[in-house]
Formats: structure tokens, C-alpha cells, sequence
């Protein structure tokens, strides 16, 4: 019969986080410390924390900080332009001087492309360092639009410098999560479409491509109190999932 053979168990504490050459670095520390408060170990996690003199929520809070600056300053880029500033009325003018000469039926449609053409132009003119330019643009143009939209302009007004575009993220957030939607016929996307391609300025084609979504449906182009009946202000009109063309 074989003989049996003693197992020797060495009982072994793991080394104290004193221990300079053996010490976790942060990140491996952070990481326990999640997978503590995730099981809901919190008598475990406490004394961790304490002996490591880390605060998992301090943390997390610092890195949601950051993420959230760093979303923001993402999405912000989309306006980053090498546009000369001294083109942006003229671009505005060429919108607007396209919509007073459309036939009837597609003007009611195509109006609604100018406010949020002026937001976009504005916001791009600020980002961009133009603040002179902006307020000059916008002191010329503002007061052409509806006045439905007044406060939505009042909240634009306070938007002066790219430092207020950073620091102002709920304003800036109904401004340019989502493009601006704007319904109109077939016929009535193509008349622009032909436009703005044979127009060929390309800061105002990029503009669009960038921030608008114009949701083409086959029909007749639709009345002023239809449009009116559907219009919001800041997001443009209710989204639907289907028939969005990007300019």
C-alpha cells in the first residue's frame, strides 16, 4: 500500500499595503473596489478604502467629470471651421434669398431651413473665435425670426464665446444633440437640393450635412398651418425613424 503523504498547509497573510515594492497601483485598486461595492461588500470596501485612502465615489465623480468634458468638447468640434468669417451673412442671405423666390406651394416648407440655417452659421461663427462676426450676424439676422422663437434666441444670446459654448451644456445640448429635422415634400427637398449643389458653397453644404436632417415624404408640399401645427422650436419637428435624407 502506498503511503500516504501529509500535505503541509502554509497558512500565508497577503501583504500589507504598506509594503513599498508590493504595493497594487490605483487602478487595481479601483478595480477591487468596484467589484466590492458591485456584490454590495461595503464592511470590506470601507476598510480597503481607508487603508488605501481612496474613495471610490470621490473617483467615480472625477471620471464622470472628465468623460462628461471630454463628450462635450467632442461634439463641439462638429463646428470647427477654417471658414472666413466675412462669408457667413452672405451665406445666410443666399438661404433667405432662396426661399423668398420659391414658387408658393414649396415656400411655407422651405422657410423653415432659416432658423436653424442661423443658429448653425452663429454657433460656427462663435466656436470659431469670430465674436465680432457673431454678434454682427446675429444683430442683423435675429430679428427676422418668428417670434415663437424668441426665447429660444434669448438663450442663444448669452452664447458669445466657445468658453460659454463648454461651460452652458444644457442650452448647447438642445442646439446640437440631434440634428435639426425638417420635414418637406419630395419636390420640395429636390428644389433645394438643386440649390445648394449649384450654389456651390461649401461651407453652407457642410453646414447642413453636419446639423441638419431634412425628412422627405412623397405628397403634395404641406400648408403654413400644418407646419405650424408640428413645429417646435430648438429641436425642429418630431423626429421619425424613416425617410430622413441628410442633405
Amino acid at each position: 500500500m502506498a503511503e500516504a503523504v501529509p500535505i503541509s498547509v502554509k497558512s500565508e497573510h497577503p501583504p500589507s499595503l504598506d509594503t513599498a515594492d508590493e504595493t497594487p497601483d490605483k487602478q487595481t485598486l479601483l478595480a477591487v473596489l468596484q467589484f466590492l461595492k458591485k456584490h454590495n461588500l461595503r464592511e470590506t470596501q470601507e476598510k480597503l478604502e481607508k487603508e488605501a485612502e481612496i474613495r471610490i465615489e470621490e473617483d467615480e465623480k472625477v471620471t464622470s467629470r472628465q468623460q462628461s468634458s471630454s463628450e462635450v468638447s467632442a461634439a463641439l468640434s462638429a463646428y470647427k471651421s477654417d471658414g472666413d468669417p466675412s462669408v457667413y451673412n452672405d451665406h445666410y442671405v443666399t438661404v433667405r434669398e432662396f426661399v423668398e423666390h420659391a414658387l408658393d406651394p414649396y415656400k411655407c416648407e422651405l422657410v423653415m431651413l432659416l432658423y436653424p440655417v442661423f443658429i448653425q452659421l452663429y454657433l460656427e461663427l462663435v466656436y470659431n473665435g469670430h465674436e465680432d462676426a457673431a454678434r454682427d450676424f446675429y444683430d442683423k439676422f435675429s430679428g427676422e425670426q418668428d417670434d415663437y422663437l424668441q426665447e429660444d434666441l434669448r438663450q442663444l444670446s448669452i452664447i458669445t464665446k466657445k468658453q460659454h459654448m463648454e461651460e452652458n451644456v444644457h442650452v448647447m445640448e438642445n442646439f446640437r444633440t440631434s440634428k435639426y429635422v425638417i420635414r418637406m415634400s419630395r419636390d420640395s427637398y429636390t428644389m433645394l437640393k438643386r440649390h445648394l449643389q449649384a450654389t456651390k458653397k461649401n461651407l453652407l453644404l457642410n453646414l447642413i450635412q453636419e446639423h441638419l436632417y431634412v425628412d422627405v415624404f412623397d405628397g403634395l408640399p404641406r400648408s403654413k398651418e400644418q407646419i405650424s401645427a408640428v413645429a417646435g422650436a430648438l429641436g425642429g419637428e418630431a423626429r421619425r425613424e424613416s425617410n430622413k435624407v441628410p442633405v
